[in-house]
């Protein structure tokens, strides 16, 4: 289950909103840990030590929040880490966390720790799940028996990443939860059975298309915002983050490839390489009509008239675009890969 209607922003720690949610994380573990355990900054602390502080919001509603606290050249602490109980179940936490990553890696920093409580169940678990370990306390905490420390290592950040991260967290990205329309055109190449490969996956649309139809998925994307939202929607999905460039796989391994709104030719001789014989492979991104609704983007993003084609020359062709007439700004190929 996922909120609708979530935003998250940066506030400083003695906004109204900011304010309410601390107090009431203060209640309640103030019922839970004695005083000498509870280690929560107040907000005139957390003004005072520079803290970045977020809130979350569902339908304008503020719901949950978290800050950081940045250690220069060691590693950014979080603090103040609430959600309220009416909004737990809605992966707010995770998205807070995301954002407080983000936060870290824009201040050169690839650590994130934190001090938590044991009787913290679910926050340990949103911890666990989402990449923290264990470690043993680092200051100013003490070898406290009801207090735990973790540590997350943040994955160097591709390039792209951060673009693409920013777009899956907007609302208006519904379109990438649907599947690709010339996948559903032609599902009636799929096979009953077999591995497919979603190539540049985005929020899975496609990939959960192919779930349904029986396939094993294995969806491959540079943005991990994206893979956790398609892995919270579609659960039977194995998602890889990776830079696609960069991904390899065994020859003969696949039975079905597809890449929409994505432009990568180097791949073209691995997927040919990846398929196995009779493999079904589509692909659809922009063509040169597109070109001048983005004049300023790099022209090796629009795939030119008769390239596919000549791409995939001996592979069984079943339909070949240069201009979809569905979808005259895309360029499209759906093929098999001779026996």
């Amino acid at each position: 289950m996922t909120a609708q209607g979530l935003h998250i922003r940066e506030t400083p720690a003695d906004d109204p909103a900011a304010v309410a949610l601390i107090a009431a994380l203060d209640a309640e573990l103030g019922s839970t840990y004695p005083a000498e355990s509870r280690h929560g900054y107040s907000v005139a602390k957390l003004l005072a030590e520079g803290v970045r502080f977020f809130v979350a919001t569902v339908d304008g509603v503020p719901a949950g929040c978290a800050g950081i606290k940045i250690v220069p050249g060691a590693f950014a602490e979080v603090k103040r880490m609430y959600v309220r109980p009416d909004r737990r179940g809605l992966r707010l936490g995770e998205r807070l966390l995301d954002a407080l990553a983000d936060a870290a890696r824009a201040e050169g920093l690839s650590v994130l720790r934190l001090e938590t409580g044991i009787h913290q169940h679910a926050a340990i678990r949103l911890y666990e799940r989402t990449g923290f370990h264990r470690i043993p306390p680092f200051p100013p905490y003490w070898d406290d028996p009801v207090s735990l420390c973790y540590e997350k290592r943040l994955a160097r950040t591709h390039p792209d990443a951060v673009r693409w991260d920013a777009r899956y967290r907007d609302p208006k990205a519904k379109g990438y939860h649907e599947p690709a329309p010339l996948l559903v055109e032609h599902a009636g190449l799929l096979p009953a059975h077999g591995l497919a490969l979603d190539v540049a996956m985005g929020l899975g649309g496609s990939a959960g298309f192919l779930l349904e139809r029986g396939l094993r998925v294995l969806g491959v994307d540079v943005s991990e915002v994206a893979l956790r939202a398609a892995r919270a929607r579609w659960p039977g999905l194995a998602a890889v983050v990776a830079d696609c460039e960069a991904f390899d796989l065994p020859d003969n391994a696949l039975d079905v490839i597809v890449n929409f709104r994505y432009t990568q030719r180097s791949l073209w001789p691995r997927f040919a390489r990846w398929l196995r014989p009779g493999g079904v492979l589509m692909i659809e991104s922009f063509g040169v009509a597109k070109r001048a609704d983005m004049p300023d983007a790099n022209p090796a993003y629009f795939l030119q008239p008769g390239e596919l084609a000549r791409a995939f020359a001996g592979w069984r062709i079943v339909a070949c675009h240069d201009a979809h007439p569905a979808r005259p700004m895309s360029a499209s190929l759906v093929a098999l890969k001779p026996a």
